[in-house]
């Protein structure tokens, strides 16, 4: 008897050890997961099931698809498409169709990949026969596969293209004949903080962001459009590697760019505008029949042209709150903004080390100086307050100066000698006495203090010190009753 109570007592002391050790792991979430699939998902308008055939008559994945991450409501014509921490993979040409119409709901961390290992001429990793918008808080990448000889597009709607609510949204092509990280048909809306990245492969023809009738980047939102190597000999009007390409018929170009930032970078040149009203007579013909304006408000623009010269018919340069006339007549134009883009702020110093700004795309020889409201703090590469490196341009605040400062929030400007610049922001956040300051290290995006308050696993911590109490209890009235004895 004493034997089989012991028994008891040693199993529920191991079990408290195990769960004690188990909470102290941290809790690992994994997505919804589905790779090397050898079929498309196919959004059913009519009843807004998920298929393998776009008549809605192959397998019905609607079920197994939900338990990956993705689900349908709404009505015909209305279809919300939620996707929560689902990543899909293909080895067909293309990974998701949706209708006309459709939401694209995003939470968490999402992917639709086609590897097109079937060598598919079409590749698609997001397509859709109408106008959709991708909303929400979470991110998706969208990557097509190779396809030579073919076309390969990370996203394609043949109608107009939303993405708003803070999404976070990548669109990858990848090498053929043709390579589009976006090809939006009927127009393209990024506004409310959303943040877009838009890259082409290798081709002859490559093009972050392709053919759109009216594009609208707004709300603090990020857009980065970079155009892949071309393997074109003599790059054209129709042959080349370019940021952006706007190709209309409507014979106006009319673009909305506001308080947001946009990166341009094409290998050939980084914005091309092409009216199919008229037509091409080379690539410095002047064929555009009306002229073109991008209106500009409290946004950055700067656009990089790696290779080629200005080709602009019209003024080149174009600065923050201006209206700016793009290329009369002419087919490629660049305009080039007075602003670096800013990849990493100085962020909070909060009493220790230094604090670290990137510049991107700046050369860090061509840094000249670091002025604070109107005044010069730093200039050259080095000083007794700064530092500036390679990799684009970093600008290192030494810890010296950094202390020097009042507690508050700081605006720097580093102006480089070609007359960009670009602005950073600096919090100087130090509790007590200065000579006792809270150890920080790199701020601005290096290691920092550990968070407090950290609730991770709160659930099972209690219950493991419910079982440890429980085990406790037990052994003590156990000893007692064993003492009696």
């Amino acid at each position: 008897m004493r034997r089989g109570k012991k028994r008891l007592l040693s199993v529920i002391l191991a079990m408290v050890m195990a769960l004690t050790i188990f909470a102290a792991a941290p809790m690992a979430v994994y997505a919804g997961t589905i790779d090397n699939a050898d079929y498309t998902i196919y959004l059913n308008n009519g009843d807004g099931g998920l298929y393998t055939d776009y008549f809605g008559v192959g397998i019905n994945k609607t079920t197994e698809l939900a338990a990956a991450g993705a689900t349908v409501t709404g009505s015909v014509g209305a279809w919300v498409l939620a996707l929560d921490n689902f990543n899909f993979t293909t080895s067909l040409g293309y990974a998701l169709y949706v209708p006309d119409g459709t939401t694209i709901m995003l939470t968490g961390d999402n992917s639709l990949k086609s590897t097109n290992t079937v060598n598919s001429l079409l590749s698609d990793g997001l397509f859709s026969d109408g106008s959709i918008t991708i909303t929400g808080g979470g991110s998706l990448e969208a990557a097509s596969g190779p396809a030579a000889g073919g076309v390969s597009y990370g996203i394609q709607t043949t109608g107009s293209l939303t993405i708003n609510g803070g999404a976070d949204v990548t669109a990858t092509g990848k090498n053929a004949s043709f390579s589009i990280g976006i090809y939006a048909v009927g127009g393209l809306t990024i506004n409310e903080g959303s943040i877009v990245t838009a890259a082409g492969g290798d081709a002859e023809f490559s093009a972050g962001i392709f053919k759109i009738d009216n594009l609208s980047i707004s709300g603090n939102s990020t857009v980065t459009a970079t155009g892949g190597k071309t393997t074109a000999v003599n790059p054209s009007y129709f042959a080349g590697s370019y940021g952006i390409y706007l190709w209309s018929g409507s014979g106006a170009f009319n673009y909305t760019f506001s308080g947001s930032m946009l990166q341009a970078v094409g290998e050939t040149i980084a914005i091309a505008i092409f009216d199919t009203a008229a037509s091409p007579g080379g690539a410095n013909a002047n064929t555009s029949s009306t002229l073109s304006y991008f209106i500009v408000p409290n946004g950055y623009l700067y656009w990089v042209n790696t290779s080629m010269a200005d080709n602009s018919g019209g003024p080149a340069l174009v600065g923050d709150g201006s209206e700016a006339v793009i290329g009369a007549g002419s087919l490629f134009a660049k305009v080039n903004g007075v602003y670096y883009p800013v990849s990493q702020q100085f962020g909070t110093f909060p009493g220790i080390g230094t604090a670290e700004g990137i510049v991107d795309y700046a050369p860090f020889n061509l840094f000249d100086r670091l002025d604070l409201d109107g005044t010069t703090v730093a200039s050259g590469l080095s000083s007794d307050k700064h530092d500036v490196t390679s990799g684009s341009t970093i600008i290192t605040l030494k810890e010296a100066y950094l202390l020097g400062l009042d507690n508050g929030s700081y605006t720097y400007r580093a102006i480089f000698t070609n007359g960009m610049f670009a602005d950073l922001g600096l919090i100087v956040n130090i509790d007590g006495d200065r000579d006792d300051a809270v150890d920080g290290g790199v701020v601005g995006g290096g290691p920092g203090i550990p968070q407090t308050s950290d609730s991770d696993n709160l659930l099972i911590w209690t219950v493991a010190f419910a079982l440890v109490l429980l085990g406790v209890f037990g052994l003590i009235a156990w000893r007692r009753r064993q003492n009696r004895i």
